[in-house]
């Protein structure tokens, strides 16, 4: 195999909004439609007043490197405040909602493991979504 025929060229991927996500657009990185994976690796753009309703993963375990922008994740207990560099676990089964701080919006990696399907997208019991 070829180095040069894994190489993923982000102006060649195909956008898409992730479902209960607002002013968000993603990239998949990995996998490609011919390369089987049990990661998913995506880049988004959030931007500014974008965010994730409350939800929670039942199977895959959530993980967000920050490139650029503010968001903050709210849990059930506490919240953080992400900034560039930063990185957080989300682990299957914690209810969280994401909410976009800065105004111009928030450059992310998220990577699931295993790959996220849209049936392991389900709304929080617990979590509130954000107020008006």
């Amino acid at each position: 195999m070829k180095l040069a025929d894994l190489l993923v060229d982000p102006d060649q991927l195909y956008p898409f909004s992730p479902p209960k996500h607002a002013n968000t657009l993603n990239h998949r990185l990995w996998p490609r439609h011919e390369n089987p994976s049990d990661i998913e690796v995506i880049h988004g753009f959030l931007g500014h007043g974008g965010g994730a309703d409350p939800h929670f993963h039942s199977v895959s375990d959530q993980m967000v490197y920050m490139l650029s922008g503010e968001l903050k994740i709210i849990g059930n207990e506490d919240s953080v405040i992400m900034q560039a560099g930063q990185f957080i676990f989300i682990p299957k089964g914690l209810e969280h909602r994401v909410e976009v701080l800065s105004q111009d919006g928030a450059n992310i990696i998220v990577m699931y493991m295993p790959r996220l399907s849209v049936s392991d997208i389900l709304p929080a019991k617990n979590l509130q979504a954000a107020e008006s």
